[in-house]
């Protein structure tokens, strides 16, 4: 990576194309190592007109959630109300297009979608309504569990930033969520522990409190003994979800507090 800094500089990256940029990012995110000077110089190369105009969808999916990963780290967090909203809003207006008129894979509607709701980018909420529906309509029964759990979570992340006049309206994406959830709903064993508490805390903040795709999550957890394999974060998401959801399984919710507390 410190190899990848040294070359990563403006005469190296005016010869790269879409890909090439993305892939840097990408190289970057895996290494969980942040350099903004970096940063600063495949986004701004990204966004170049001939890049752009060949630019695929899978190379805009990864360079959006190679970025926000790198500016959600500790040493790039400085940078969200910098670097990332700057950037982050021009890579989205600039790649807006090849977002909206090209098909996409499960993983990058997925991955895009996380990146939205991760870097709180709601100036556009059109483009991740098209993103959610596109997702359940073409790629859900092909999705992995992690990405369904992945655009659940997205979905309720950004429900916390919907205008208060679109959610008397039901946001297109509620759909799209209440699908997410059911499919995941009947999958529960393919699901990490992880999964299971970001998908009951997206459910809280959607407020919707189907018991029969909430069952399932719970009887999972008993069944496979879960409690212990839960961060003390996750617990208290889970506890947070249960109590809004005004769940009765009080001997379950005290299990997991046992374990928060032990």
């Amino acid at each position: 990576l410190l190899l990848m800094s040294e070359v990563s500089t403006s005469s190296v990256v005016s010869s790269c194309d879409d890909y090439n940029l993305s892939m840097i990012a990408w190289c970057f995110a895996k290494g969980r190592y942040f350099d903004g000077d970096v940063l600063y110089i495949i986004s701004k190369k990204m966004v170049e007109y001939d890049v752009i105009s060949r630019c695929s969808p899978a190379s805009a999916s990864r360079m959006f959630k190679s970025v926000v990963s790198l500016c959600s780290l500790p040493e790039g967090k400085d940078s969200l109300n910098t670097f990332l909203k700057e950037t982050i809003q021009i890579l989205y207006e600039r790649l807006g297009d090849v977002l909206l008129t090209k098909d996409l894979s499960g993983i990058d509607e997925s991955s895009l979608m996380w990146a939205m709701a991760k870097s709180t980018y709601a100036l556009d909420m059109g483009v991740f309504d098209h993103l959610s529906e596109s997702f359940t309509k073409s790629n859900l029964s092909k999705a992995t569990t992690k990405q369904l759990a992945q655009a659940l979570w997205a979905c309720g992340k950004m429900f916390a930033f919907e205008d208060p006049l679109r959610t008397n309206r039901h946001p297109p994406y509620m759909n799209a969520a209440l699908e997410i959830a059911s499919n995941l709903s009947m999958r529960p064993n393919e699901m990490s522990p992880k999964d299971i508490a970001q998908s009951l805390w997206s459910l809280a903040k959607l407020k919707l409190h189907a018991p029969a795709i909430v069952e399932p999550f719970l009887l999972t957890v008993k069944r496979r003994h879960l409690y212990n394999e839960f961060t003390s974060q996750e617990i208290s998401n889970i506890v947070w979800a249960l109590s809004k959801m005004e769940e009765e399984d009080c001997e379950f919710v005290k299990l997991l507090a046992n374990t928060l507390l032990s």
